[in-house]
């Protein structure tokens, strides 16, 4: 049976729906041929064809599986390696010699298009290998081409590298990956911040923050959804104590010359726009901005990214005596006496009392993902005036493992 449609990456870097192409054994061969020229073999080992590339006395032992869409009821950006029982026994004979290096490699061809994909494979070595899948996403690829090479660390805390065509000699032989590119500058500092920063582990109370914000003269310190505005804050002050604001900068007004655009960050180096987004950990969804911005961002700039910081809820209204609520109000009315006034329980119902970050993701919406990522709220936003603005875009959070550039957790 014919396997079903599913996305693939054209020569032009466009989206096109099409079935897989079964590549023979020959014709992966011809692949590795190409690629390393006569430092390639195919050996037998244990009875198996096995690639085997030899270089500076040292064996690169690929154990390769074709990347093919993982089927029906899955949606068609999700793609695997259905890695082979037999290749845990070839590893277990070949692991204990320092000069063979064992790598999990995923091949993916579409006419002329090819991307290896390198699986980190202590994850799968590490236990008994049942026809065990590794996954990667069309999102994945299409990075690999766009930049050479690209390294993630997936949701599921997995390291894979995924690698051109014109780039793997290069990557097996010596470790090579491109120079160090606006992207890569970017991920890592926004790294450090989550390193150096104290938003995991902790509880973070609100009025504590807010008196933080308020006390740093923070515009938006006011604002009851004051965990995402708080966020804010830390990474303004980060950016500007670390002086990093060729690398990522905080938008105070956000704004594009004579266009305003909702968004917290641009990444000036990369010439790309951001968008800081905390979200609690048990919502399905997140949303983001509005539409036209974004189909702007996307025309215009070619990528989008939104750096989502998931937490841990615990609501005000779920603790007795609402004592979040009164603080912050007090907070407010060292300033204005008359805030709310005749409303002792403002913002009662929707006010977070505490929140602790436990993961973030890295999420890069592009014009081959944003169909299959994206999708417009059903419900009309109004205005403080009442007129209903223009529609927002919401994230799914099933979805975005077809987007993500970065993973960190606690």
């Amino acid at each position: 049976m014919r396997n079903a449609e599913s996305e693939q990456i054209t020569r032009n870097l466009e989206l096109v729906y099409e079935h897989d192409v079964r590549l023979n054994r020959s014709e992966i061969r011809d692949i590795f041929i190409s690629v390393f020229g006569q430092r390639y073999s195919e050996e037998k080992i244990l009875g198996k064809k096995v690639d085997v590339v030899k270089y500076n006395n040292k064996n690169y032992i690929l154990l390769t599986c074709q990347i093919t869409y993982l089927g029906n009821p899955h949606p068609t950006f999700k793609k695997r390696v259905q890695l082979k029982s037999w290749f845990k026994d070839v590893y277990d004979l070949l692991s204990c010699d320092n000069n063979n290096d064992i790598r999990l490699i995923g091949i993916y061809r579409y006419k002329d298009q090819v991307v290896f994909v390198d699986f980190e494979k202590e994850p799968y070595f590490s236990r008994k290998m049942h026809n065990s899948s590794a996954h990667v996403y069309t999102n994945d690829l299409y990075q690999a081409l766009v930049r050479g090479t690209f390294f993630k660390v997936d949701a599921k805390n997995n390291f894979i590298t995924c690698v051109s065509k014109d780039h793997f000699r290069d990557y097996i032989l010596y470790g090579r990956t491109d120079g160090v590119r606006p992207e890569q500058e970017i991920v890592e500092a926004v790294h450090q911040f989550n390193v150096e920063e104290n938003v995991f582990s902790n509880w973070i109370e609100s009025d504590k923050a807010i008196k933080t914000m308020r006390d740093n003269s923070f515009p938006k310190w006011k604002e009851g959804e004051w965990a995402g505005f708080f966020l804010e804050y830390l990474y303004d002050r980060y950016i500007q104590d670390n002086k990093i604001e060729d690398i990522l900068k905080y938008l105070n007004n956000k704004s594009d010359d004579s266009r305003m655009l909702d968004f917290d960050l641009f990444f000036k180096k990369g010439n790309f726009y951001g968008d800081l987004k905390s979200s609690d950990i048990e919502k399905r969804e997140t949303i983001l901005n509005d539409k036209s911005n974004i189909l702007f961002e996307l025309e215009n700039y070619g990528k989008l990214w939104y750096l989502i910081y998931e937490h841990e809820t615990v609501k005000d209204n779920d603790i007795e005596g609402h004592p979040y609520t009164r603080k912050r109000l007090n907070l407010i009315r060292e300033v204005e006496p008359d805030y709310k006034s005749d409303n002792d329980e403002s913002y009662l119902q929707r006010l977070k009392g505490k929140v602790k970050y436990t993961r973030m993701f890295i999420v890069e919406v592009n014009k081959i993902n944003y169909e299959s990522l994206l999708e417009e709220m059903t419900s009309n936003f109004h205005n403080p005036n009442g007129n209903i603005r223009e529609p927002k875009l919401k994230l799914t959070k099933d979805n975005i493992k077809n987007a993500i550039i970065y993973t960190f957790s606690i």
